[in-house]
């Protein structure tokens, strides 16, 4: 070819445009994540669909056109693909949401819980649950969960107070279950199921946007679908192998299937994307055909990468030091503290030397997903990765183990009473103002913030600040921590009173 088809310099080719040029970084790179989304680069997706979408590319970006259905009254070809998922599923009915799994617990939410009527929810619940109450006008009851002390990672909702919870409250008309959490601990559901059957007038939500893989990998928690709740979500994007921003609302209990897709009408895009929504088609069919050995066979790789890293030496293992029960062995979080090193130094190292990125770094560990995206060979790079890092660190005269033995305390919020003076939708349409952290004690903070990822609230709406709570986000924001929920410069809206 001629010099006049050379490849352009990225940093020439995207002048003016930051977002692309940081894109092309990551996506033209030989970089290996242990992150979202599931399909890794297109190597998770159904061959056909990533050929198609390689080859097509923009012109896939269609609208309605006639022959295309409308997602907003789906009877045609969008009515087939989510009555196809649903059967895969074996639901009642599959919702195809494209506005992320949050847009499904909202609409759920919308749906099922009736104003000024408790829902009851764990208090590690995602921060969609909490904006979900300012459209439903539900009054929030939250449940506490256990916390690992050593690792700062939620266990799952406390099943003794939540049934006490339960027993003592006599409004509510909907409850929300989070299984499993951001690390693959999975609920109690034995004992939730058994006490939502003593209150046949709630509704029963679940959150399994971390879980889509669940019904087919066969080791780990089981998926909540076997216990049958009303309506569950899967975030479909980040195990499996449809593009980022797609999941499915899944209507188990046929009556609620009139409620759920008003409330989606209500939420989602009148325009939806067709490439989102033919990404979650083409995710169901791999799963059909050839997906399931697929997703077994990424359990088993979760395994032998946990077992290799056992081997390596020097690092802990989550999942062998904490009392929280079953967990989804493609959640691996380790820390390699015993060798030196932060979460943040091992992430670090790991991206800037071996072009490997996880999903999520604290002081204190590090976590990475195995997906549907993910093969024996990536688990070999990661492997060899973390040896060389022991070997280094073993070598080195002057290594101790670092001074964070254990999780800050700034991650553990959750396993305290969560006490709230006012509703998320009170709190919404209250004034407000915008105040420093260091002027917000005492004050009623007017929405959420939470640490991203997992997008989990450390201060909830309508919830009365003190000391402790702004000693936390102060901490967590000088680490370089992401809080959503949070002005520039720091600042906190907070109720006027």
């Amino acid at each position: 070819m001629g010099s006049g088809s050379e490849s352009v310099p990225e940093n020439d080719l995207f002048e003016g445009a930051p977002l692309l040029a940081a894109l092309a970084g990551k996506a033209g790179s030989g970089r290996l994540g242990f992150h979202m989304p599931g399909h890794q680069r297109g190597k998770g997706m159904w061959a056909p669909f990533e050929r198609f979408l390689r080859e097509a590319g923009p012109a896939m970006d269609l609208t309605e056109l006639p022959g295309l259905d409308s997602l907003m009254a789906p009877e045609g070809c969008l009515r087939d693909a989510q009555e196809r998922m649903a059967r895969l599923y074996g639901t009642s009915a599959a919702f195809f949401l494209i506005n992320g799994a949050s847009v499904g617990l909202m609409a759920a939410v919308l749906a099922m819980n009736a104003p000024g009527k408790t829902l009851w929810l764990p208090a590690d619940a995602h921060v969609s649950l909490h904006h979900a109450m300012v459209l439903s006008g539900g009054r929030p009851a939250y449940a506490p969960v256990r916390t690992d002390p050593v690792w700062g990672v939620s266990l799952g909702v406390d099943a003794r107070a939540w049934e006490r919870m339960l027993d003592g409250g006599a409004d509510g008309d909907l409850a929300v279950t989070v299984h499993p959490g951001y690390h693959g601990v999975g609920a109690p559901l034995d004992r939730l199921a058994a006490s939502l059957k003593k209150r046949p007038g709630t509704a029963w939500l679940v959150d399994e946007a971390h879980g889509a893989h669940l019904p087919f990998t066969g080791v780990g928690p089981k998926s909540a679908l076997t216990y049958v709740p009303d309506a569950l979500v899967h975030g479909t994007h980040k195990t499996l192998g449809s593009l980022t921003q797609t999941a499915l609302l899944h209507c188990v209990n046929p009556a609620w299937s009139g409620r759920l897709g008003e409330a989606l009408r209500l939420l989602q895009s009148s325009s939806p994307s067709y490439m989102l929504m033919a990404s979650l088609e083409a995710m169901g069919r791999y799963i059909e055909t050839e997906g399931r050995e697929k997703l077994q066979e990424m359990a088993s790789l979760a395994s032998e990468t946990a077992q290799g890293i056992r081997d390596i030496g020097g690092y802990r293992l989550f999942q062998d030091e904490a009392d929280a029960g079953e967990t989804d062995p493609c959640k691996i979080t380790f820390s390699a503290a015993e060798l030196g090193l932060s979460g943040h130094d091992l992430a670090g190292i790991l991206r800037e030397r071996y072009e490997i990125d996880v999903e999520m770094d604290t002081d204190f560990y590090v976590l990475c997903m195995l997906t549907i995206g993910h093969g024996s060979g990536d688990v070999r790079r990661l492997l060899s990765a973390l040896r060389q890092i022991a070997r280094d660190r073993a070598g080195s005269a002057s290594v101790k183990p670092a001074s964070v033995k254990s999780a800050p305390d700034s991650l553990i919020r959750q396993s305290a009473a969560v006490t709230v003076e006012r509703t998320p939708r009170e709190v919404f349409f209250s004034e407000r103002e915008a105040v420093g952290l260091t002027q917000a004690r005492g004050r009623l903070a007017a929405g959420a913030v939470a640490v991203y990822p997992p997008g989990t609230p450390l201060i909830f709406p309508g919830q009365r600040l003190n000391g402790g709570d702004i000693e936390r986000l102060v901490e967590i924001r000088g680490k370089g921590g992401v809080l959503t929920g949070l002005l520039s410069g720091g600042r906190i809206q907070v109720c006027r009173e």
